[in-house]
């Protein structure tokens, strides 16, 4: 009898910590990666300008998307001389020259770039817009996009227009009307979404400067594993990192279910 005791309280030892280890595995897989980039130059790909009125900022601007060129990164899917796209987050600072390093993680409730803070809403909202924007070589709608981020993270109001409340832009000219209603009809897709939204297609990132004195917080997106070209179709995917993790848990859950079944068919 104390035979058996000892050999069962081992297998349920040994069972508790594989269990352990798998759980500890799958949250950590689930969790947002975190790291460093460096940008060696960066570009406008085409916007309009537009003057910022509330929540402080330069006055006038331009609302673009911008490219940016990877020089340094510890994460595997920004290689070194590959190109990665992004908006600005917030409108008090302005870009400045290169090289310029920023702190990456994955965009999450709580998360912070330059004074810009996420609430669980604009994290639904931010992945809800990209969604809606999907990536383009459209320059009005690059623009749309932008002024839409800046709506969101920038508008008191629970109603959401570019052009009109506490935050809104002002400009003239063709382009500048197609991209404020451009960007309108994105936020008012918005309209009823749950906190709990989140995109299938890309992962989304928050960049903040190392050095937040000299440059401004940017926001960007991952897909089919990459982080360098927008105009790939997106796909619903996991980081390479991410499956591994995710791999080795659930195998750890079933050899030890297995296991414990032949230990129990033994007994018998």
């Amino acid at each position: 009898m104390q035979l058996f005791l000892n050999k069962k309280m081992g297998s349920n030892i040994r069972k508790a910590a594989v269990l352990t280890a798998a759980v500890a595995s799958l949250s950590f897989a689930s969790a947002g990666w975190a790291g460093q980039v460096t940008f060696n130059t960066f570009n406008s790909v085409g916007g309009v300008n537009a003057t910022i009125h509330g929540a402080g900022g330069n006055p006038n601007t331009i609302a673009s998307e911008f490219k940016f060129g990877v020089s340094a990164s510890d994460y595997s899917n920004w290689t070194v001389g590959s190109d990665f796209y992004a908006f600005c987050v917030d409108v008090n600072h302005t870009l400045v020259n290169p090289p310029m390093t920023y702190n990456v993680s994955s965009l999450a409730a709580g998360s912070t770039s330059f004074g810009v803070n996420f609430s669980a809403l604009q994290v639904a909202q931010v992945n809800k817009l990209l969604d809606l924007f999907q990536a383009s070589s459209s320059t009005q709608k690059n623009a749309a996009m932008q002024m839409a981020l800046w709506e969101i993270l920038n508008e008191s109001k629970s109603t959401k227009s570019v052009s009109s409340g506490n935050f809104y832009l002002t400009g003239s000219g063709t382009a500048f009307n197609t991209a404020v209603s451009t960007a309108n009809g994105f936020l008012n897709g918005l309209n009823g979404l749950s906190n709990a939204y989140r995109s299938t297609s890309y992962d989304i990132v928050v960049l903040s400067p190392f050095n937040p004195k000299t440059n401004q917080g940017l926001i960007g997106w991952c897909n089919q594993g990459q982080c360098n070209d927008p105009s790939v179709p997106p796909q619903e995917v996991s980081e390479p990192g991410t499956l591994l993790l995710l791999s080795v848990g659930l195998g750890m859950i079933f050899f030890s279910t297995r296991r414990s079944g032949a230990q129990f068919a033994s007994l018998a």
